[in-house]
């Protein structure tokens, strides 16, 4: 891998969008997408929980913001 060996994901959490159409990426099937953020440094870091959760915890994303109060669509976590 580019920016994580195997060795260093083993144990982690991280969100993953999953049953995207198979794609073949560098010669592999993909039907999913580990999500990240880069920093100003240009350093990826993986996106995931803030604290102790289980596998297939809900999580929300913001749609919209109507006044003080915030609507979220819902998508699962996988690993």
């Amino acid at each position: 891998a580019e920016y994580f060996t195997p060795e260093e994901l083993i144990g982690r959490k991280a969100l993953v969008l999953v049953n995207l159409a198979p794609r073949e990426l560098k010669g592999i099937v993909s039907q999913g997408m580990i999500l990240m953020a880069e920093d100003a440094s240009g350093k990826l870091l993986l996106l995931g929980p803030n604290g102790t959760t289980n596998n297939g915890a809900i999580v929300g994303s913001c749609e919209e913001r109507i006044g003080s109060s915030f609507v979220f669509a819902r998508f699962t976590l996988l690993w």
